[in-house]
């Protein structure tokens, strides 16, 4: 399936005990359509002390869990957190991101309309339009169905009663 999330956490290299630094998580979305209810959710097992961060978290984070509910993310934006934190002491530092959301399945359908369109005209036997003819003298009906619009018709039937004084062979 196609990839609909991208998401990027940017660090600096190195950071000192007891001093702020800052860090950004970008998420954007490559899909085509609109990703909803886009929640990210960040482990902190080393209890990182957040001093700010924008957007704010939701109140569903803990010491343990930074959470932030982004929302809905359009076709090809990104929206970026960025947190001010404190490393509470020495050694190494693990954060681990996962992002949830709701996908939206779009379809696109092609709609059409045919436009027909019936032209009649009466011709005698060597085809050529006439308005008056003789008793017993053949009567030739042409039709002719057009469709001008943007789609095709199926099973078209064309239906016409004709005066009782005609007979049909």
């Amino acid at each position: 399936g196609e990839e609909a999330l991208r998401v990027e956490r940017k660090d600096p290299s190195q950071i000192r005990a007891g001093q702020p630094f800052a860090y950004q998580i970008v998420v954007t979305n490559t899909a085509d359509n609109p990703v909803h209810q886009v929640v990210v959710r960040e482990k902190n097992p080393n209890k990182l002390q957040v001093d700010q961060a924008q957007p704010q978290r939701s109140e569903e984070s803990s010491p343990t869990e930074n959470v932030w509910q982004l929302g809905t993310i359009g076709p090809g934006e990104s929206q970026t957190i960025t947190v001010n934190a404190t490393p509470p002491a020495e050694g190494p530092m693990q954060a681990c991101l996962t992002v949830d959301f709701q996908p939206a399945l779009c379809s696109q359908l092609q709609v059409v309309k045919p436009d027909l369109k019936l032209e009649r005209q009466v011709v005698n036997a060597q085809g050529n339009p006439k308005d008056q003819f003789l008793a017993c003298e053949d009567i030739f009906l042409q039709y002719r169905l057009t469709n001008a619009g943007s789609g095709t018709t199926q099973e078209a039937q064309i239906t016409e009663e004709l005066n009782r004084m005609l007979q049909t062979q």
